[in-house]
């Protein structure tokens, strides 16, 4: 079995090749709102284990691809109908709180829609995956969408189960085999709802890989994978692009964002407005790549806003992802408080301002070690301070004003990034003509991301926010190989 109980009554994850449970070298996974407790245990794959997990996904490929796409679709809904069933009674909310650090009723959310996602996928399969058919007085032209073969899928720290999950159902629907190789720090949680997917498919077509670095760059440069999909930082993502590019592999990045919100002058600042800029900002404590990373208001509703913002955040409450008053929980490590914390800290030696947001719990004390940041609204910061011009991945968003329309979309546009973007104005014209001149993959109005996010469309990043799209026609086909038979004659 790929997962136990140990006698600390800590939870242990390992490899898995299919249905087979693999050994490794065994390291603690902490809390990261109390350090020092130990919530399991994970077995690190070796290099010859990476070996055997891919040599299976190869053995299965031609059989798993064989099937049609109905016979897959069948085979995964009763798959995830037992992922569903076994999501009621495994305690895996409180799993995830304690290795990841949100909230209960985020880890709840975050499980429920990724034993969800399946339904969203399969709909879309249909117009995606099935042979596209021409026949005239030419001759008959037929597009398939062969599957590409061996996927590898390493997915981050910050939403471990739904970032694993809407990468392994496509890449499975599409008619491959996947191996996920997830966060070291976080890989609890998906390592067992994954091995309750995997027993229930053909063995080998699912596997996971637990480990560090070294586990991923020996998958991703493994000549037998075929497609590398990829969520992570842009340094990560360029060492994955490389090993990719070596072999000649299709890849899926998805590398962060720092998402711009504008409030334009005649943006409707009513609470239930301004709420939802503040749920966009603070989810998962910031550690979100579509998170809004940067205020942009209109100077002359400046003091309003700010004003509004500090009302519709006091409510925040800062404290272990168990406690049940808490809304927000720590910062997932040790390395990430201490980026958000730098950042700020030189953002106000610069001459910026610091607006705290909420308040802390008696969970959150300094007793505790864990890794808390109480929520900040920086003002009067310049726009080279790093806290504007990179992802500050945390609960510290800058607020900058602006005069013209020009200027803001030139502050908005000049970055490397190019995820999301939302413009906020009464007047949805308004507000359209702007967020059509923002370089992002989605641009919203009065929203941002999150419950905005069209799954049919795509979604997607563009300059170093990544490569590529998940979800929607686009983002299904990219586990595919295109191909056209044909026997018109064009003159």
């Amino acid at each position: 079995m790929p997962t136990s109980a140990t006698p600390r009554s800590a939870i242990e994850v390992c490899s898995f090749a299919g249905h087979t449970a693999l050994g490794g070298e065994r390291y603690a996974i902490h809390d990261p709102g109390r350090p020092e407790v130990v919530v399991g245990y994970a077995l690190a794959a070796s290099a010859a284990e990476v070996d055997e997990v891919v040599s299976a996904a190869v053995r299965v490929a031609p059989r798993w691809a064989a099937a049609s796409l109905d016979e897959r679709i069948e085979v995964l809904r009763s798959a995830t109908q037992q992922l569903i069933e076994a999501s009621q009674s495994n305690g895996w909310e409180e799993l995830l709180t304690s290795e990841q650090g949100k909230v209960r009723s985020e880890s709840a959310g975050e499980i429920l829609r990724s034993t969800r996602l399946f339904e969203i996928f399969a709909e879309q399969a249909d117009a995606a995956l099935r042979v596209q058919v021409l026949e005239d007085e030419r001759g008959r032209r037929e597009v398939d969408y062969p599957p590409i073969g061996p996927v590898a899928a390493i997915t981050p720290w910050n939403w471990p189960v739904l970032l694993s999950f809407n990468k392994i159902l496509p890449a499975l629907l599409a008619g491959n085999p996947v191996i996920l190789k997830p966060a070291p720090n976080t890989p609890l949680t998906v390592t067992a709802m994954a091995a309750v997917l995997a027993r229930a498919l053909p063995d080998g077509v699912l596997s996971v890989l637990v480990g560090g670095g070294g586990v991923g760059a020996a998958l991703v440069s493994h000549a037998d994978i075929r497609k590398v999909v990829f969520t992570g930082s842009i340094a990560n993502g360029r060492r994955v692009y490389a090993a990719a590019a070596d072999g000649i592999r299709s890849v899926t990045l998805e590398l962060g964002g720092n998402d711009p919100a504008i409030v334009l002058e005649d943006a409707d600042l009513d609470a239930a407005q301004i709420s939802r800029i503040a749920a966009s900002t603070f989810i998962t404590s910031g550690q979100v790549c579509w998170a809004i990373k940067r205020i942009y208001v209109h100077e002359r509703r400046m003091d309003e806003f700010v004003e509004a913002f500090k009302a519709a955040t006091a409510s925040i409450r800062v404290g272990h992802g168990s406690d049940p008053e808490a809304t927000l929980g720590p910062l997932n490590n040790a390395m990430q408080l201490a980026h958000v914390t730098r950042v700020t800290t030189e953002a106000v030696a610069g001459g910026a301002r610091t607006i705290p947001l909420g308040s802390l719990l008696a969970s959150a004390g300094p007793e505790t070690g864990g890794y808390f940041l109480q929520p900040q609204l920086v003002s009067g910061v310049d726009e080279p301070s790093e806290l504007v011009r990179a992802e500050q991945f945390g609960p510290v968003v800058p607020v900058l004003g602006f005069r013209e329309s020009d200027e803001v979309v030139a502050c908005a546009n000049d970055t490397s990034y190019g995820l999301c973007a939302s413009v906020w104005s009464a007047d949805r014209d308004h507000g359209f003509a702007v967020a059509r001149r923002l370089a992002a993959g989605q641009v919203f109005v009065n929203a941002h991301a999150g419950p905005a996010f069209d799954y049919a469309a795509g979604i997607g990043g563009i300059k170093h926010s990544g490569v590529g799209r998940a979800f929607g026609t686009a983002g299904l086909r990219s586990y595919t190989e295109p191909r056209v038979l044909s026997d018109r004659i064009l003159r």
